[in-house]
């Protein structure tokens, strides 16, 4: 939030969401406490990030360092408070818009907008010059208040059935600025968990839509990270806010591609050069043999796929053949088989057996009825 000429601060993210610009991206913060994030956070692009308080351990100090920080860069800092009480503290501090969970009615968002804004919109307390927005100086209360209730952000969550029942009383609450879908919460409470393109989750993402249209509000959604197509879809139709995942998230992703593209490599230099001995000792290979003896679900075998290949090739599993036989003889049937090398038996159980392949075959179900054998070579 750097400050106006006149002394008055604005906020760069407010600013974006009434410029008609390209929606603002989000980055949540929930497991990094120091302010390093911010400078990374910046790197990567981000328009905001929001320290959530709900959702993780993170202090009031490490908080307001946080926010103090991306201010300082460019990065307008949110916090999400875990209750209305918190409110009042982390704008103090240094942040520049609250989210506000656990909305599911007009009161509660106008209990919000009463503790993040000053008379005569709210009831929030004038708490002197220590304001980090005017850089600390000495700014006289009405002024100040004014400018804070001007650039400040109030976003209020719908995350519930019953938000979504008020959601044109709540758009209509005078000081709401956004509406933030939290889609994971909203299809808990619909009781379709993880469904995120269900048909009744379009129909909320359509009727909040409609509230913020008609009330001049903006909307904001979060929990898409894994359907990117989604998001886009509702920032070509106008929302103007996109959380796009947690710290934690994007760390486990980055390291778990790193090394999935690093066995991926072994794998395929292994192949080139089989290695047939480790300390001296002499290994012997295995094969596991896999044929589709019916398919009943052509989605359920593709997703089994995208899953099955990379958890094979991470346990060390080498593709020799896949397809349909070229031909077969005796009892033989002509049926998908899909063979693949390991260099050991206790390596292809292993990798059979572990979380990744396990997951393959949850999605999978009874997609197919397979003949799965895994046989060590001869010595």
């Amino acid at each position: 939030m750097q400050p106006h000429p006149a002394g008055l601060p604005r906020n760069a993210l407010k600013h974006r969401l009434a410029s008609g610009d390209a929606p603002a991206l989000s980055l949540t913060v929930r497991m990094v406490r120091s302010i390093e994030i911010a400078g990374l956070a910046k790197a990567a692009g981000f328009d905001a990030l929001y320290v959530d308080m709900e959702h993780s351990s993170l202090s009031l100090e490490s908080t307001m360092q946080i926010c103090l920080a991306s201010t300082a860069i460019g990065v307008t800092p949110l916090v999400r408070v875990a209750n209305v009480s918190q409110i009042a503290s982390v704008l103090d501090g240094g942040a520049e818009g609250v989210i506000v969970p656990h909305i599911d009615s007009a009161q509660a968002a106008s209990e919000a907008v009463r503790a993040a804004r000053f008379a005569p919109l709210g009831e929030r307390s004038i708490p002197g010059a220590l304001m980090p927005q005017f850089n600390y100086r000495p700014v006289p209360s009405s002024r100040m208040a004014q400018g804070l209730n001007d650039s400040t952000l109030v976003i209020v969550m719908i995350e519930s059935d019953a938000a979504l029942a008020e959601v044109d009383a709540i758009a209509a609450v005078p000081g709401v600025d956004m509406l933030f879908v939290g889609t994971n919460d909203l299809c808990a409470s619909m009781g379709i968990v993880g469904q995120l393109e269900h048909p009744r989750v379009r129909d909320a993402y359509d009727r909040c839509l409609a509230a913020c249209k008609a009330n001049g509000k903006y909307l904001g959604v979060g929990g898409l990270n894994s359907k990117p197509e989604i998001a886009a879809e509702l920032a070509g139709r106008g929302a103007r806010f996109i959380s796009m995942g947690t710290d934690i998230a994007f760390l486990l992703s980055g390291a778990a591609t790193k090394i999935n593209t690093q066995r991926e490599e072994i794998a395929r230099l292994e192949t080139r050069t089989p290695k047939t001995e480790i300390s001296g000792q002499k290994m012997t290979k295995a094969y596991w043999i896999n044929t589709y003896r019916e398919i009943s679900d052509d989605a359920a075998v593709a997703e089994y796929g995208k899953l099955a290949g990379p958890a094979i090739v991470a346990g060390g599993g080498r593709f020799l053949a896949r397809g349909l036989p070229g031909e077969v003889y005796e009892a033989g049937l002509r049926q998908r088989t899909i063979l693949i090398e390991f260099d050991s038996l206790a390596q292809a159980i292993a990798t059979h057996d572990g979380p990744g392949y396990q997951a393959a075959l949850k999605a999978l179900g009874s997609g197919a009825v397979r003949d799965i054998r895994i046989i060590e070579a001869a010595a």
